[in-house]
């Protein structure tokens, strides 16, 4: 019985299943999947679902198809991209004979912080690979959360960090 379910939900102690059992309706079931979304989003994760729900409504969606462009190596950007559903390339030298593949990522992973943190062009082409759709949050609102959370800096470092060893190993010449 779906009244039942819902009235011992709200008893429990988890912020989570309270919303859950809060949702009538489609528009409170979106926000619920976009802040589980944003909780897979290693940055975020370990945020409570009060911290998390001030992101979510900082953040802004978008859809691409298979294909399509969301970021071009040497533009100017300034806005982190977090992976919520489908894959993504992520390409050196797109579009020229010296393209490379330099990583794909999935859902949960974020692109785009680079640009953010040192104000320097995008150093990749970012391809959708399969239909995506991703939360972009602006580089300032970013920039302010690390302040106010220096925590979430080493998990930006760590992931940089991951991701110079992978560009590493497929730039690396073959034998």
């Amino acid at each position: 019985d779906l009244a039942e379910a819902r009235l011992r939900a709200r008893a429990l102690s988890s912020p989570w299943t309270r919303i859950a059992a809060d949702s009538p309706n489609a528009k409170e079931a979106i926000l619920m999947e976009r802040l589980l979304s944003l909780r897979q989003v290693s940055l975020f994760s370990r945020m409570s679902l009060e911290r998390l729900h001030a992101i979510e409504r900082i953040t802004q969606e978008s859809e691409y198809v298979r294909g399509e462009v969301i970021m071009r190596e040497g533009d100017l950007g300034d806005e982190l991209f977090c992976l919520v559903e489908g894959e993504v390339e992520v390409l050196r030298g797109a579009g020229t004979p010296d393209e490379r593949r330099l990583n794909r990522l999935g859902p949960g992973a974020y692109f785009g912080e680079m640009a953010v943190l040192d104000g320097s062009p995008r150093s990749a082409t970012i391809v959708a690979a399969t239909p995506v759709r991703v939360l972009v949050l602006a580089g300032e609102r970013l920039r302010e959360l690390v302040q106010e959370m220096p925590e979430l800096a080493f998990d930006l470092l760590r992931i940089l960090a991951d991701r110079v060893r992978t560009a590493e190993q497929n730039l690396a010449p073959t034998a």
